[in-house]
């Protein structure tokens, strides 16, 4: 029976949309660059409305402006080491509750990572509003000699937030790892442990932590590079890295120029090309067989302890702390009432960036089912990689300037937002495909062979259709992300498309607790109820172990 070549097609689409998303406008920038002198040197800035160089700190020095300082790259990488050790700790009992609980627990786990990394950082600055104790002897403290106090404490509360929202990323990356340990080793090591509660619950610590360090270094490395993209927090803390100069200089330069502002992170850049390299690698590589069904028990007590904990810290206490801040239910009521506009436009962004997630899943899912599509797969994942780890404003910039170069009057659309989201979100659809494809037994994909099911119509109806629910999920997540995204609608959202997110930004700035904690309200409850139903689908569906059947 002739072969038909399904994964391929699949696989030529999935590379030609990632073009459209990522490749393209790399290629336009990098184009637009090579035909411009003085890169590297200090740019002349226009004088103009909110523009007055002279009067501007920082990199900025009378009228321009320099791309380039060692002092803030070497600090932006230690601040996200830092937040990455911090995630990676926290996420290590997260991880052993996968491990020894099954991934049907990953709703438990991950949900926060749906709730966008500023919202924690919101909630417990609210802690320093005025009128509270704590804010009233910060505000102390930066009348007297002291004035270092309230901003140091702004610092070291972004590094804490951020390493509690990226905890469930540190624990999905060391359960992956801890996967490769067979159950009947963790079983003997509970055997073999020394009488005593405290001194066998210190032996099975000492063991757990010395077969987790490979896994843990992987997560706080892999945090630390989505950590140099990251912005919002930081900004509001007045902690400069690099993606604040790279914002600092998109909104000093004149719109034509502002492709130049990814030069200043030219080492987020490469770091990003780095990792998205190795990681389309591993998402490429076929899964290894699981010993997840095995019945054998390991006590997991003390890792589900520490999850809720972590859960409670990223869930309950904001919860808590916004609606403590809200004078009154009728207070909610009125923000849905003022915020409308922004509310719908973000639903239905979230929409549609949802559905084109959905389609890249399923494209990847088909690609990755035969081995003709999976070198174009890596190569698609290998690009969103790059638009998922950088900066997401330098994403913006890329779009922006490719849409207004190839057709100007798209710019007034919300082509733009969804090409920016999709591009920066693109990657987590695309490796749940390649997992989903690594779960099929090997059974199946030879009997497909033996009958010649090997056109799209037939891999999706024999090896998708059975667990179609994780492609409604991969557009949860999708559309979740969407909705709260700031960093990259920043420089593509036209006039007249205004978004919840960005109406957050400016209540972050302005310390506008009534309507943040309204708005931070929402965020948690449309998160958590869309994200645990996601999660659910893709940790009973999509974990190891999980059950599997024919249509």
């Amino acid at each position: 029976m002739r072969e038909r070549l399904g994964g391929s097609l699949a696989g030529w689409l999935l590379l030609i949309m990632a073009c459209l998303l990522v490749g393209l406008p790399i290629l336009w920038a990098t184009g637009v660059a090579l035909r411009t002198a003085n890169l590297t040197g200090a740019l002349p800035i226009e004088s103009g409305p909110g523009i007055p160089g002279a009067t501007v700190s920082g990199p900025v020095a009378g009228d321009s402006l320099t791309f380039f300082s060692t002092a803030t790259t070497l600090k932006s990488f230690g601040v996200a080491l830092l937040i990455g050790a911090i995630g990676a700790g926290l996420g290590w009992p997260l991880a052993w509750t996968l491990r020894l609980r099954g991934w049907k627990y990953l709703p438990l786990v991950a949900t926060p990572l749906l709730l966008p990394n500023y919202l924690a950082f919101g909630a417990f600055n609210l802690l320093r509003a005025p009128g509270t104790w704590l804010g009233d002897w910060l505000e102390q403290s930066a009348r007297g000699e002291s004035s270092w106090i309230p901003v140091a404490a702004g610092k070291v509360l972004a590094v804490g937030a951020l390493g509690l929202w990226s905890a469930p990323l540190g624990a999905i990356v060391l359960a992956a790892w801890l996967q490769n340990v067979d159950r009947e080793v963790l079983a003997q090591a509970e055997l073999d442990a020394p009488k005593g509660r405290v001194a066998a619950a210190r032996a099975n610590l000492r063991f757990r932590m010395g077969l987790s360090w490979p896994g843990l270094i992987a997560a706080a490395g892999l945090i630390a590079l989505i950590m140099l993209g990251s912005a919002i927090p930081l900004h509001v803390a007045r902690l400069e890295t690099l993606t604040i100069r790279v914002w600092l200089a998109m909104d000093l330069l004149p719109q034509e120029r502002q492709w130049r502002a990814w030069i200043v992170a030219w080492p987020v850049v490469l770091a990003a090309v780095s990792a998205a390299w190795v990681l389309s690698g591993i998402a490429a590589r076929p899964r290894s067989e699981s010993d997840e069904t095995t019945a054998t028990k390991v006590r997991s007590t003390g890792a589900l302890a520490g999850t809720w904990c972590v859960l409670i810290l990223s869930v309950v206490v904001p919860a808590g702390l916004f609606a403590s801040h809200i004078a009154s239910v009728g207070g909610l009521a009125g923000f849905t009432h003022t915020y409308r506009e922004q509310l719908i436009s973000s639903l239905l962004l979230g929409l549609v960036t949802g559905v084109g997630a959905s389609l890249l899943m399923l494209l990847a899912w088909t690609a990755s089912l035969e081995r003709r599509g999976k070198p174009l797969v890596r190569a698609s994942l290998f690009l969103l990689l790059i638009s998922g780890l950088v900066p997401g404003v330098m994403v913006g910039v890329w779009i922006s300037g490719a849409v207004r170069s190839m057709s100007p009057a798209l710019e007034s659309t919300a082509l733009p937002l969804v090409m920016a989201h999709l591009a920066r979100f693109g990657m987590v659809p695309v490796m749940l495909g390649c997992w989903m494809a690594s779960l099929e037994p090997k059974a199946w994909a030879d009997q497909r062979a033996i009958d010649g099911a090997t056109g799209v119509r037939a891999l999706v109806r024999v090896s998708i259709l059975p667990r179609w629910p994780v492609l409604v999920a991969a557009a949860l997540v999708a559309g979740i992300l969407s909705f709260h995204e700031i960093e990259s609608s920043i420089v593509v959202q036209p006039p007249g498309i205004d978004t919840l997110a960005r109406a957050i930004l400016n209540q972050l700035h302005f310390a506008r607790t009534q309507e943040l904690s309204c708005a931070g309200l929402i965020l948690l409850g449309g998160g958590l109820c869309l994200g645990v139903t996601a999660l659910w689908m893709i940790g009973r569906l999509g974990g190891p172990g999980a059950p599997v059947s024919r249509p």
